[in-house]
């Protein structure tokens, strides 16, 4: 038994679902999307264009790494990654403030540190 398509009247294959080959090279993702800004601001040749497209391939690449399909998605899931950066640099400076008390209380009043 084949897994092969049986063989179209035009020759030509079709996806086996809908939607999933762009019309046109269209993107079809947010990062694409953003891929396609940064070719067209690259393309006009000048600093100011290769700033820009240099800081939009930066976003694509969030954007690939969140995973995310709108833009609203993309924000929401940037926002719990910074809390998360944020709630880590507050538990390392807790932790390093309270040994740097236990070293101090422990010199002052005689008792050996911890």
């Amino acid at each position: 038994m084949s897994t092969l398509a049986l063989p179209r009247p035009n020759g030509q294959h079709t996806p086996s679902t809908p939607g999933t080959i762009p019309a046109n090279g269209q993107p079809t993702t947010l990062a694409e999307h953003i891929d396609h800004e940064a070719m067209a601001y690259r393309a006009r040749n000048d600093d100011l264009g290769a700033f820009i497209a240099d800081h939009l391939d930066r976003l694509a690449q969030l954007v690939r790494w969140t995973g995310a399909e709108t833009p609203a998605a993309h924000e929401e899931r940037m926002e719990v990654w910074d809390d998360e950066i944020r709630a880590r640099c507050y538990d390392r400076g807790y932790e390093d403030g309270l040994e740097a008390a236990r070293r101090e209380y422990g010199l002052r009043h005689g008792f050996p540190p911890d």
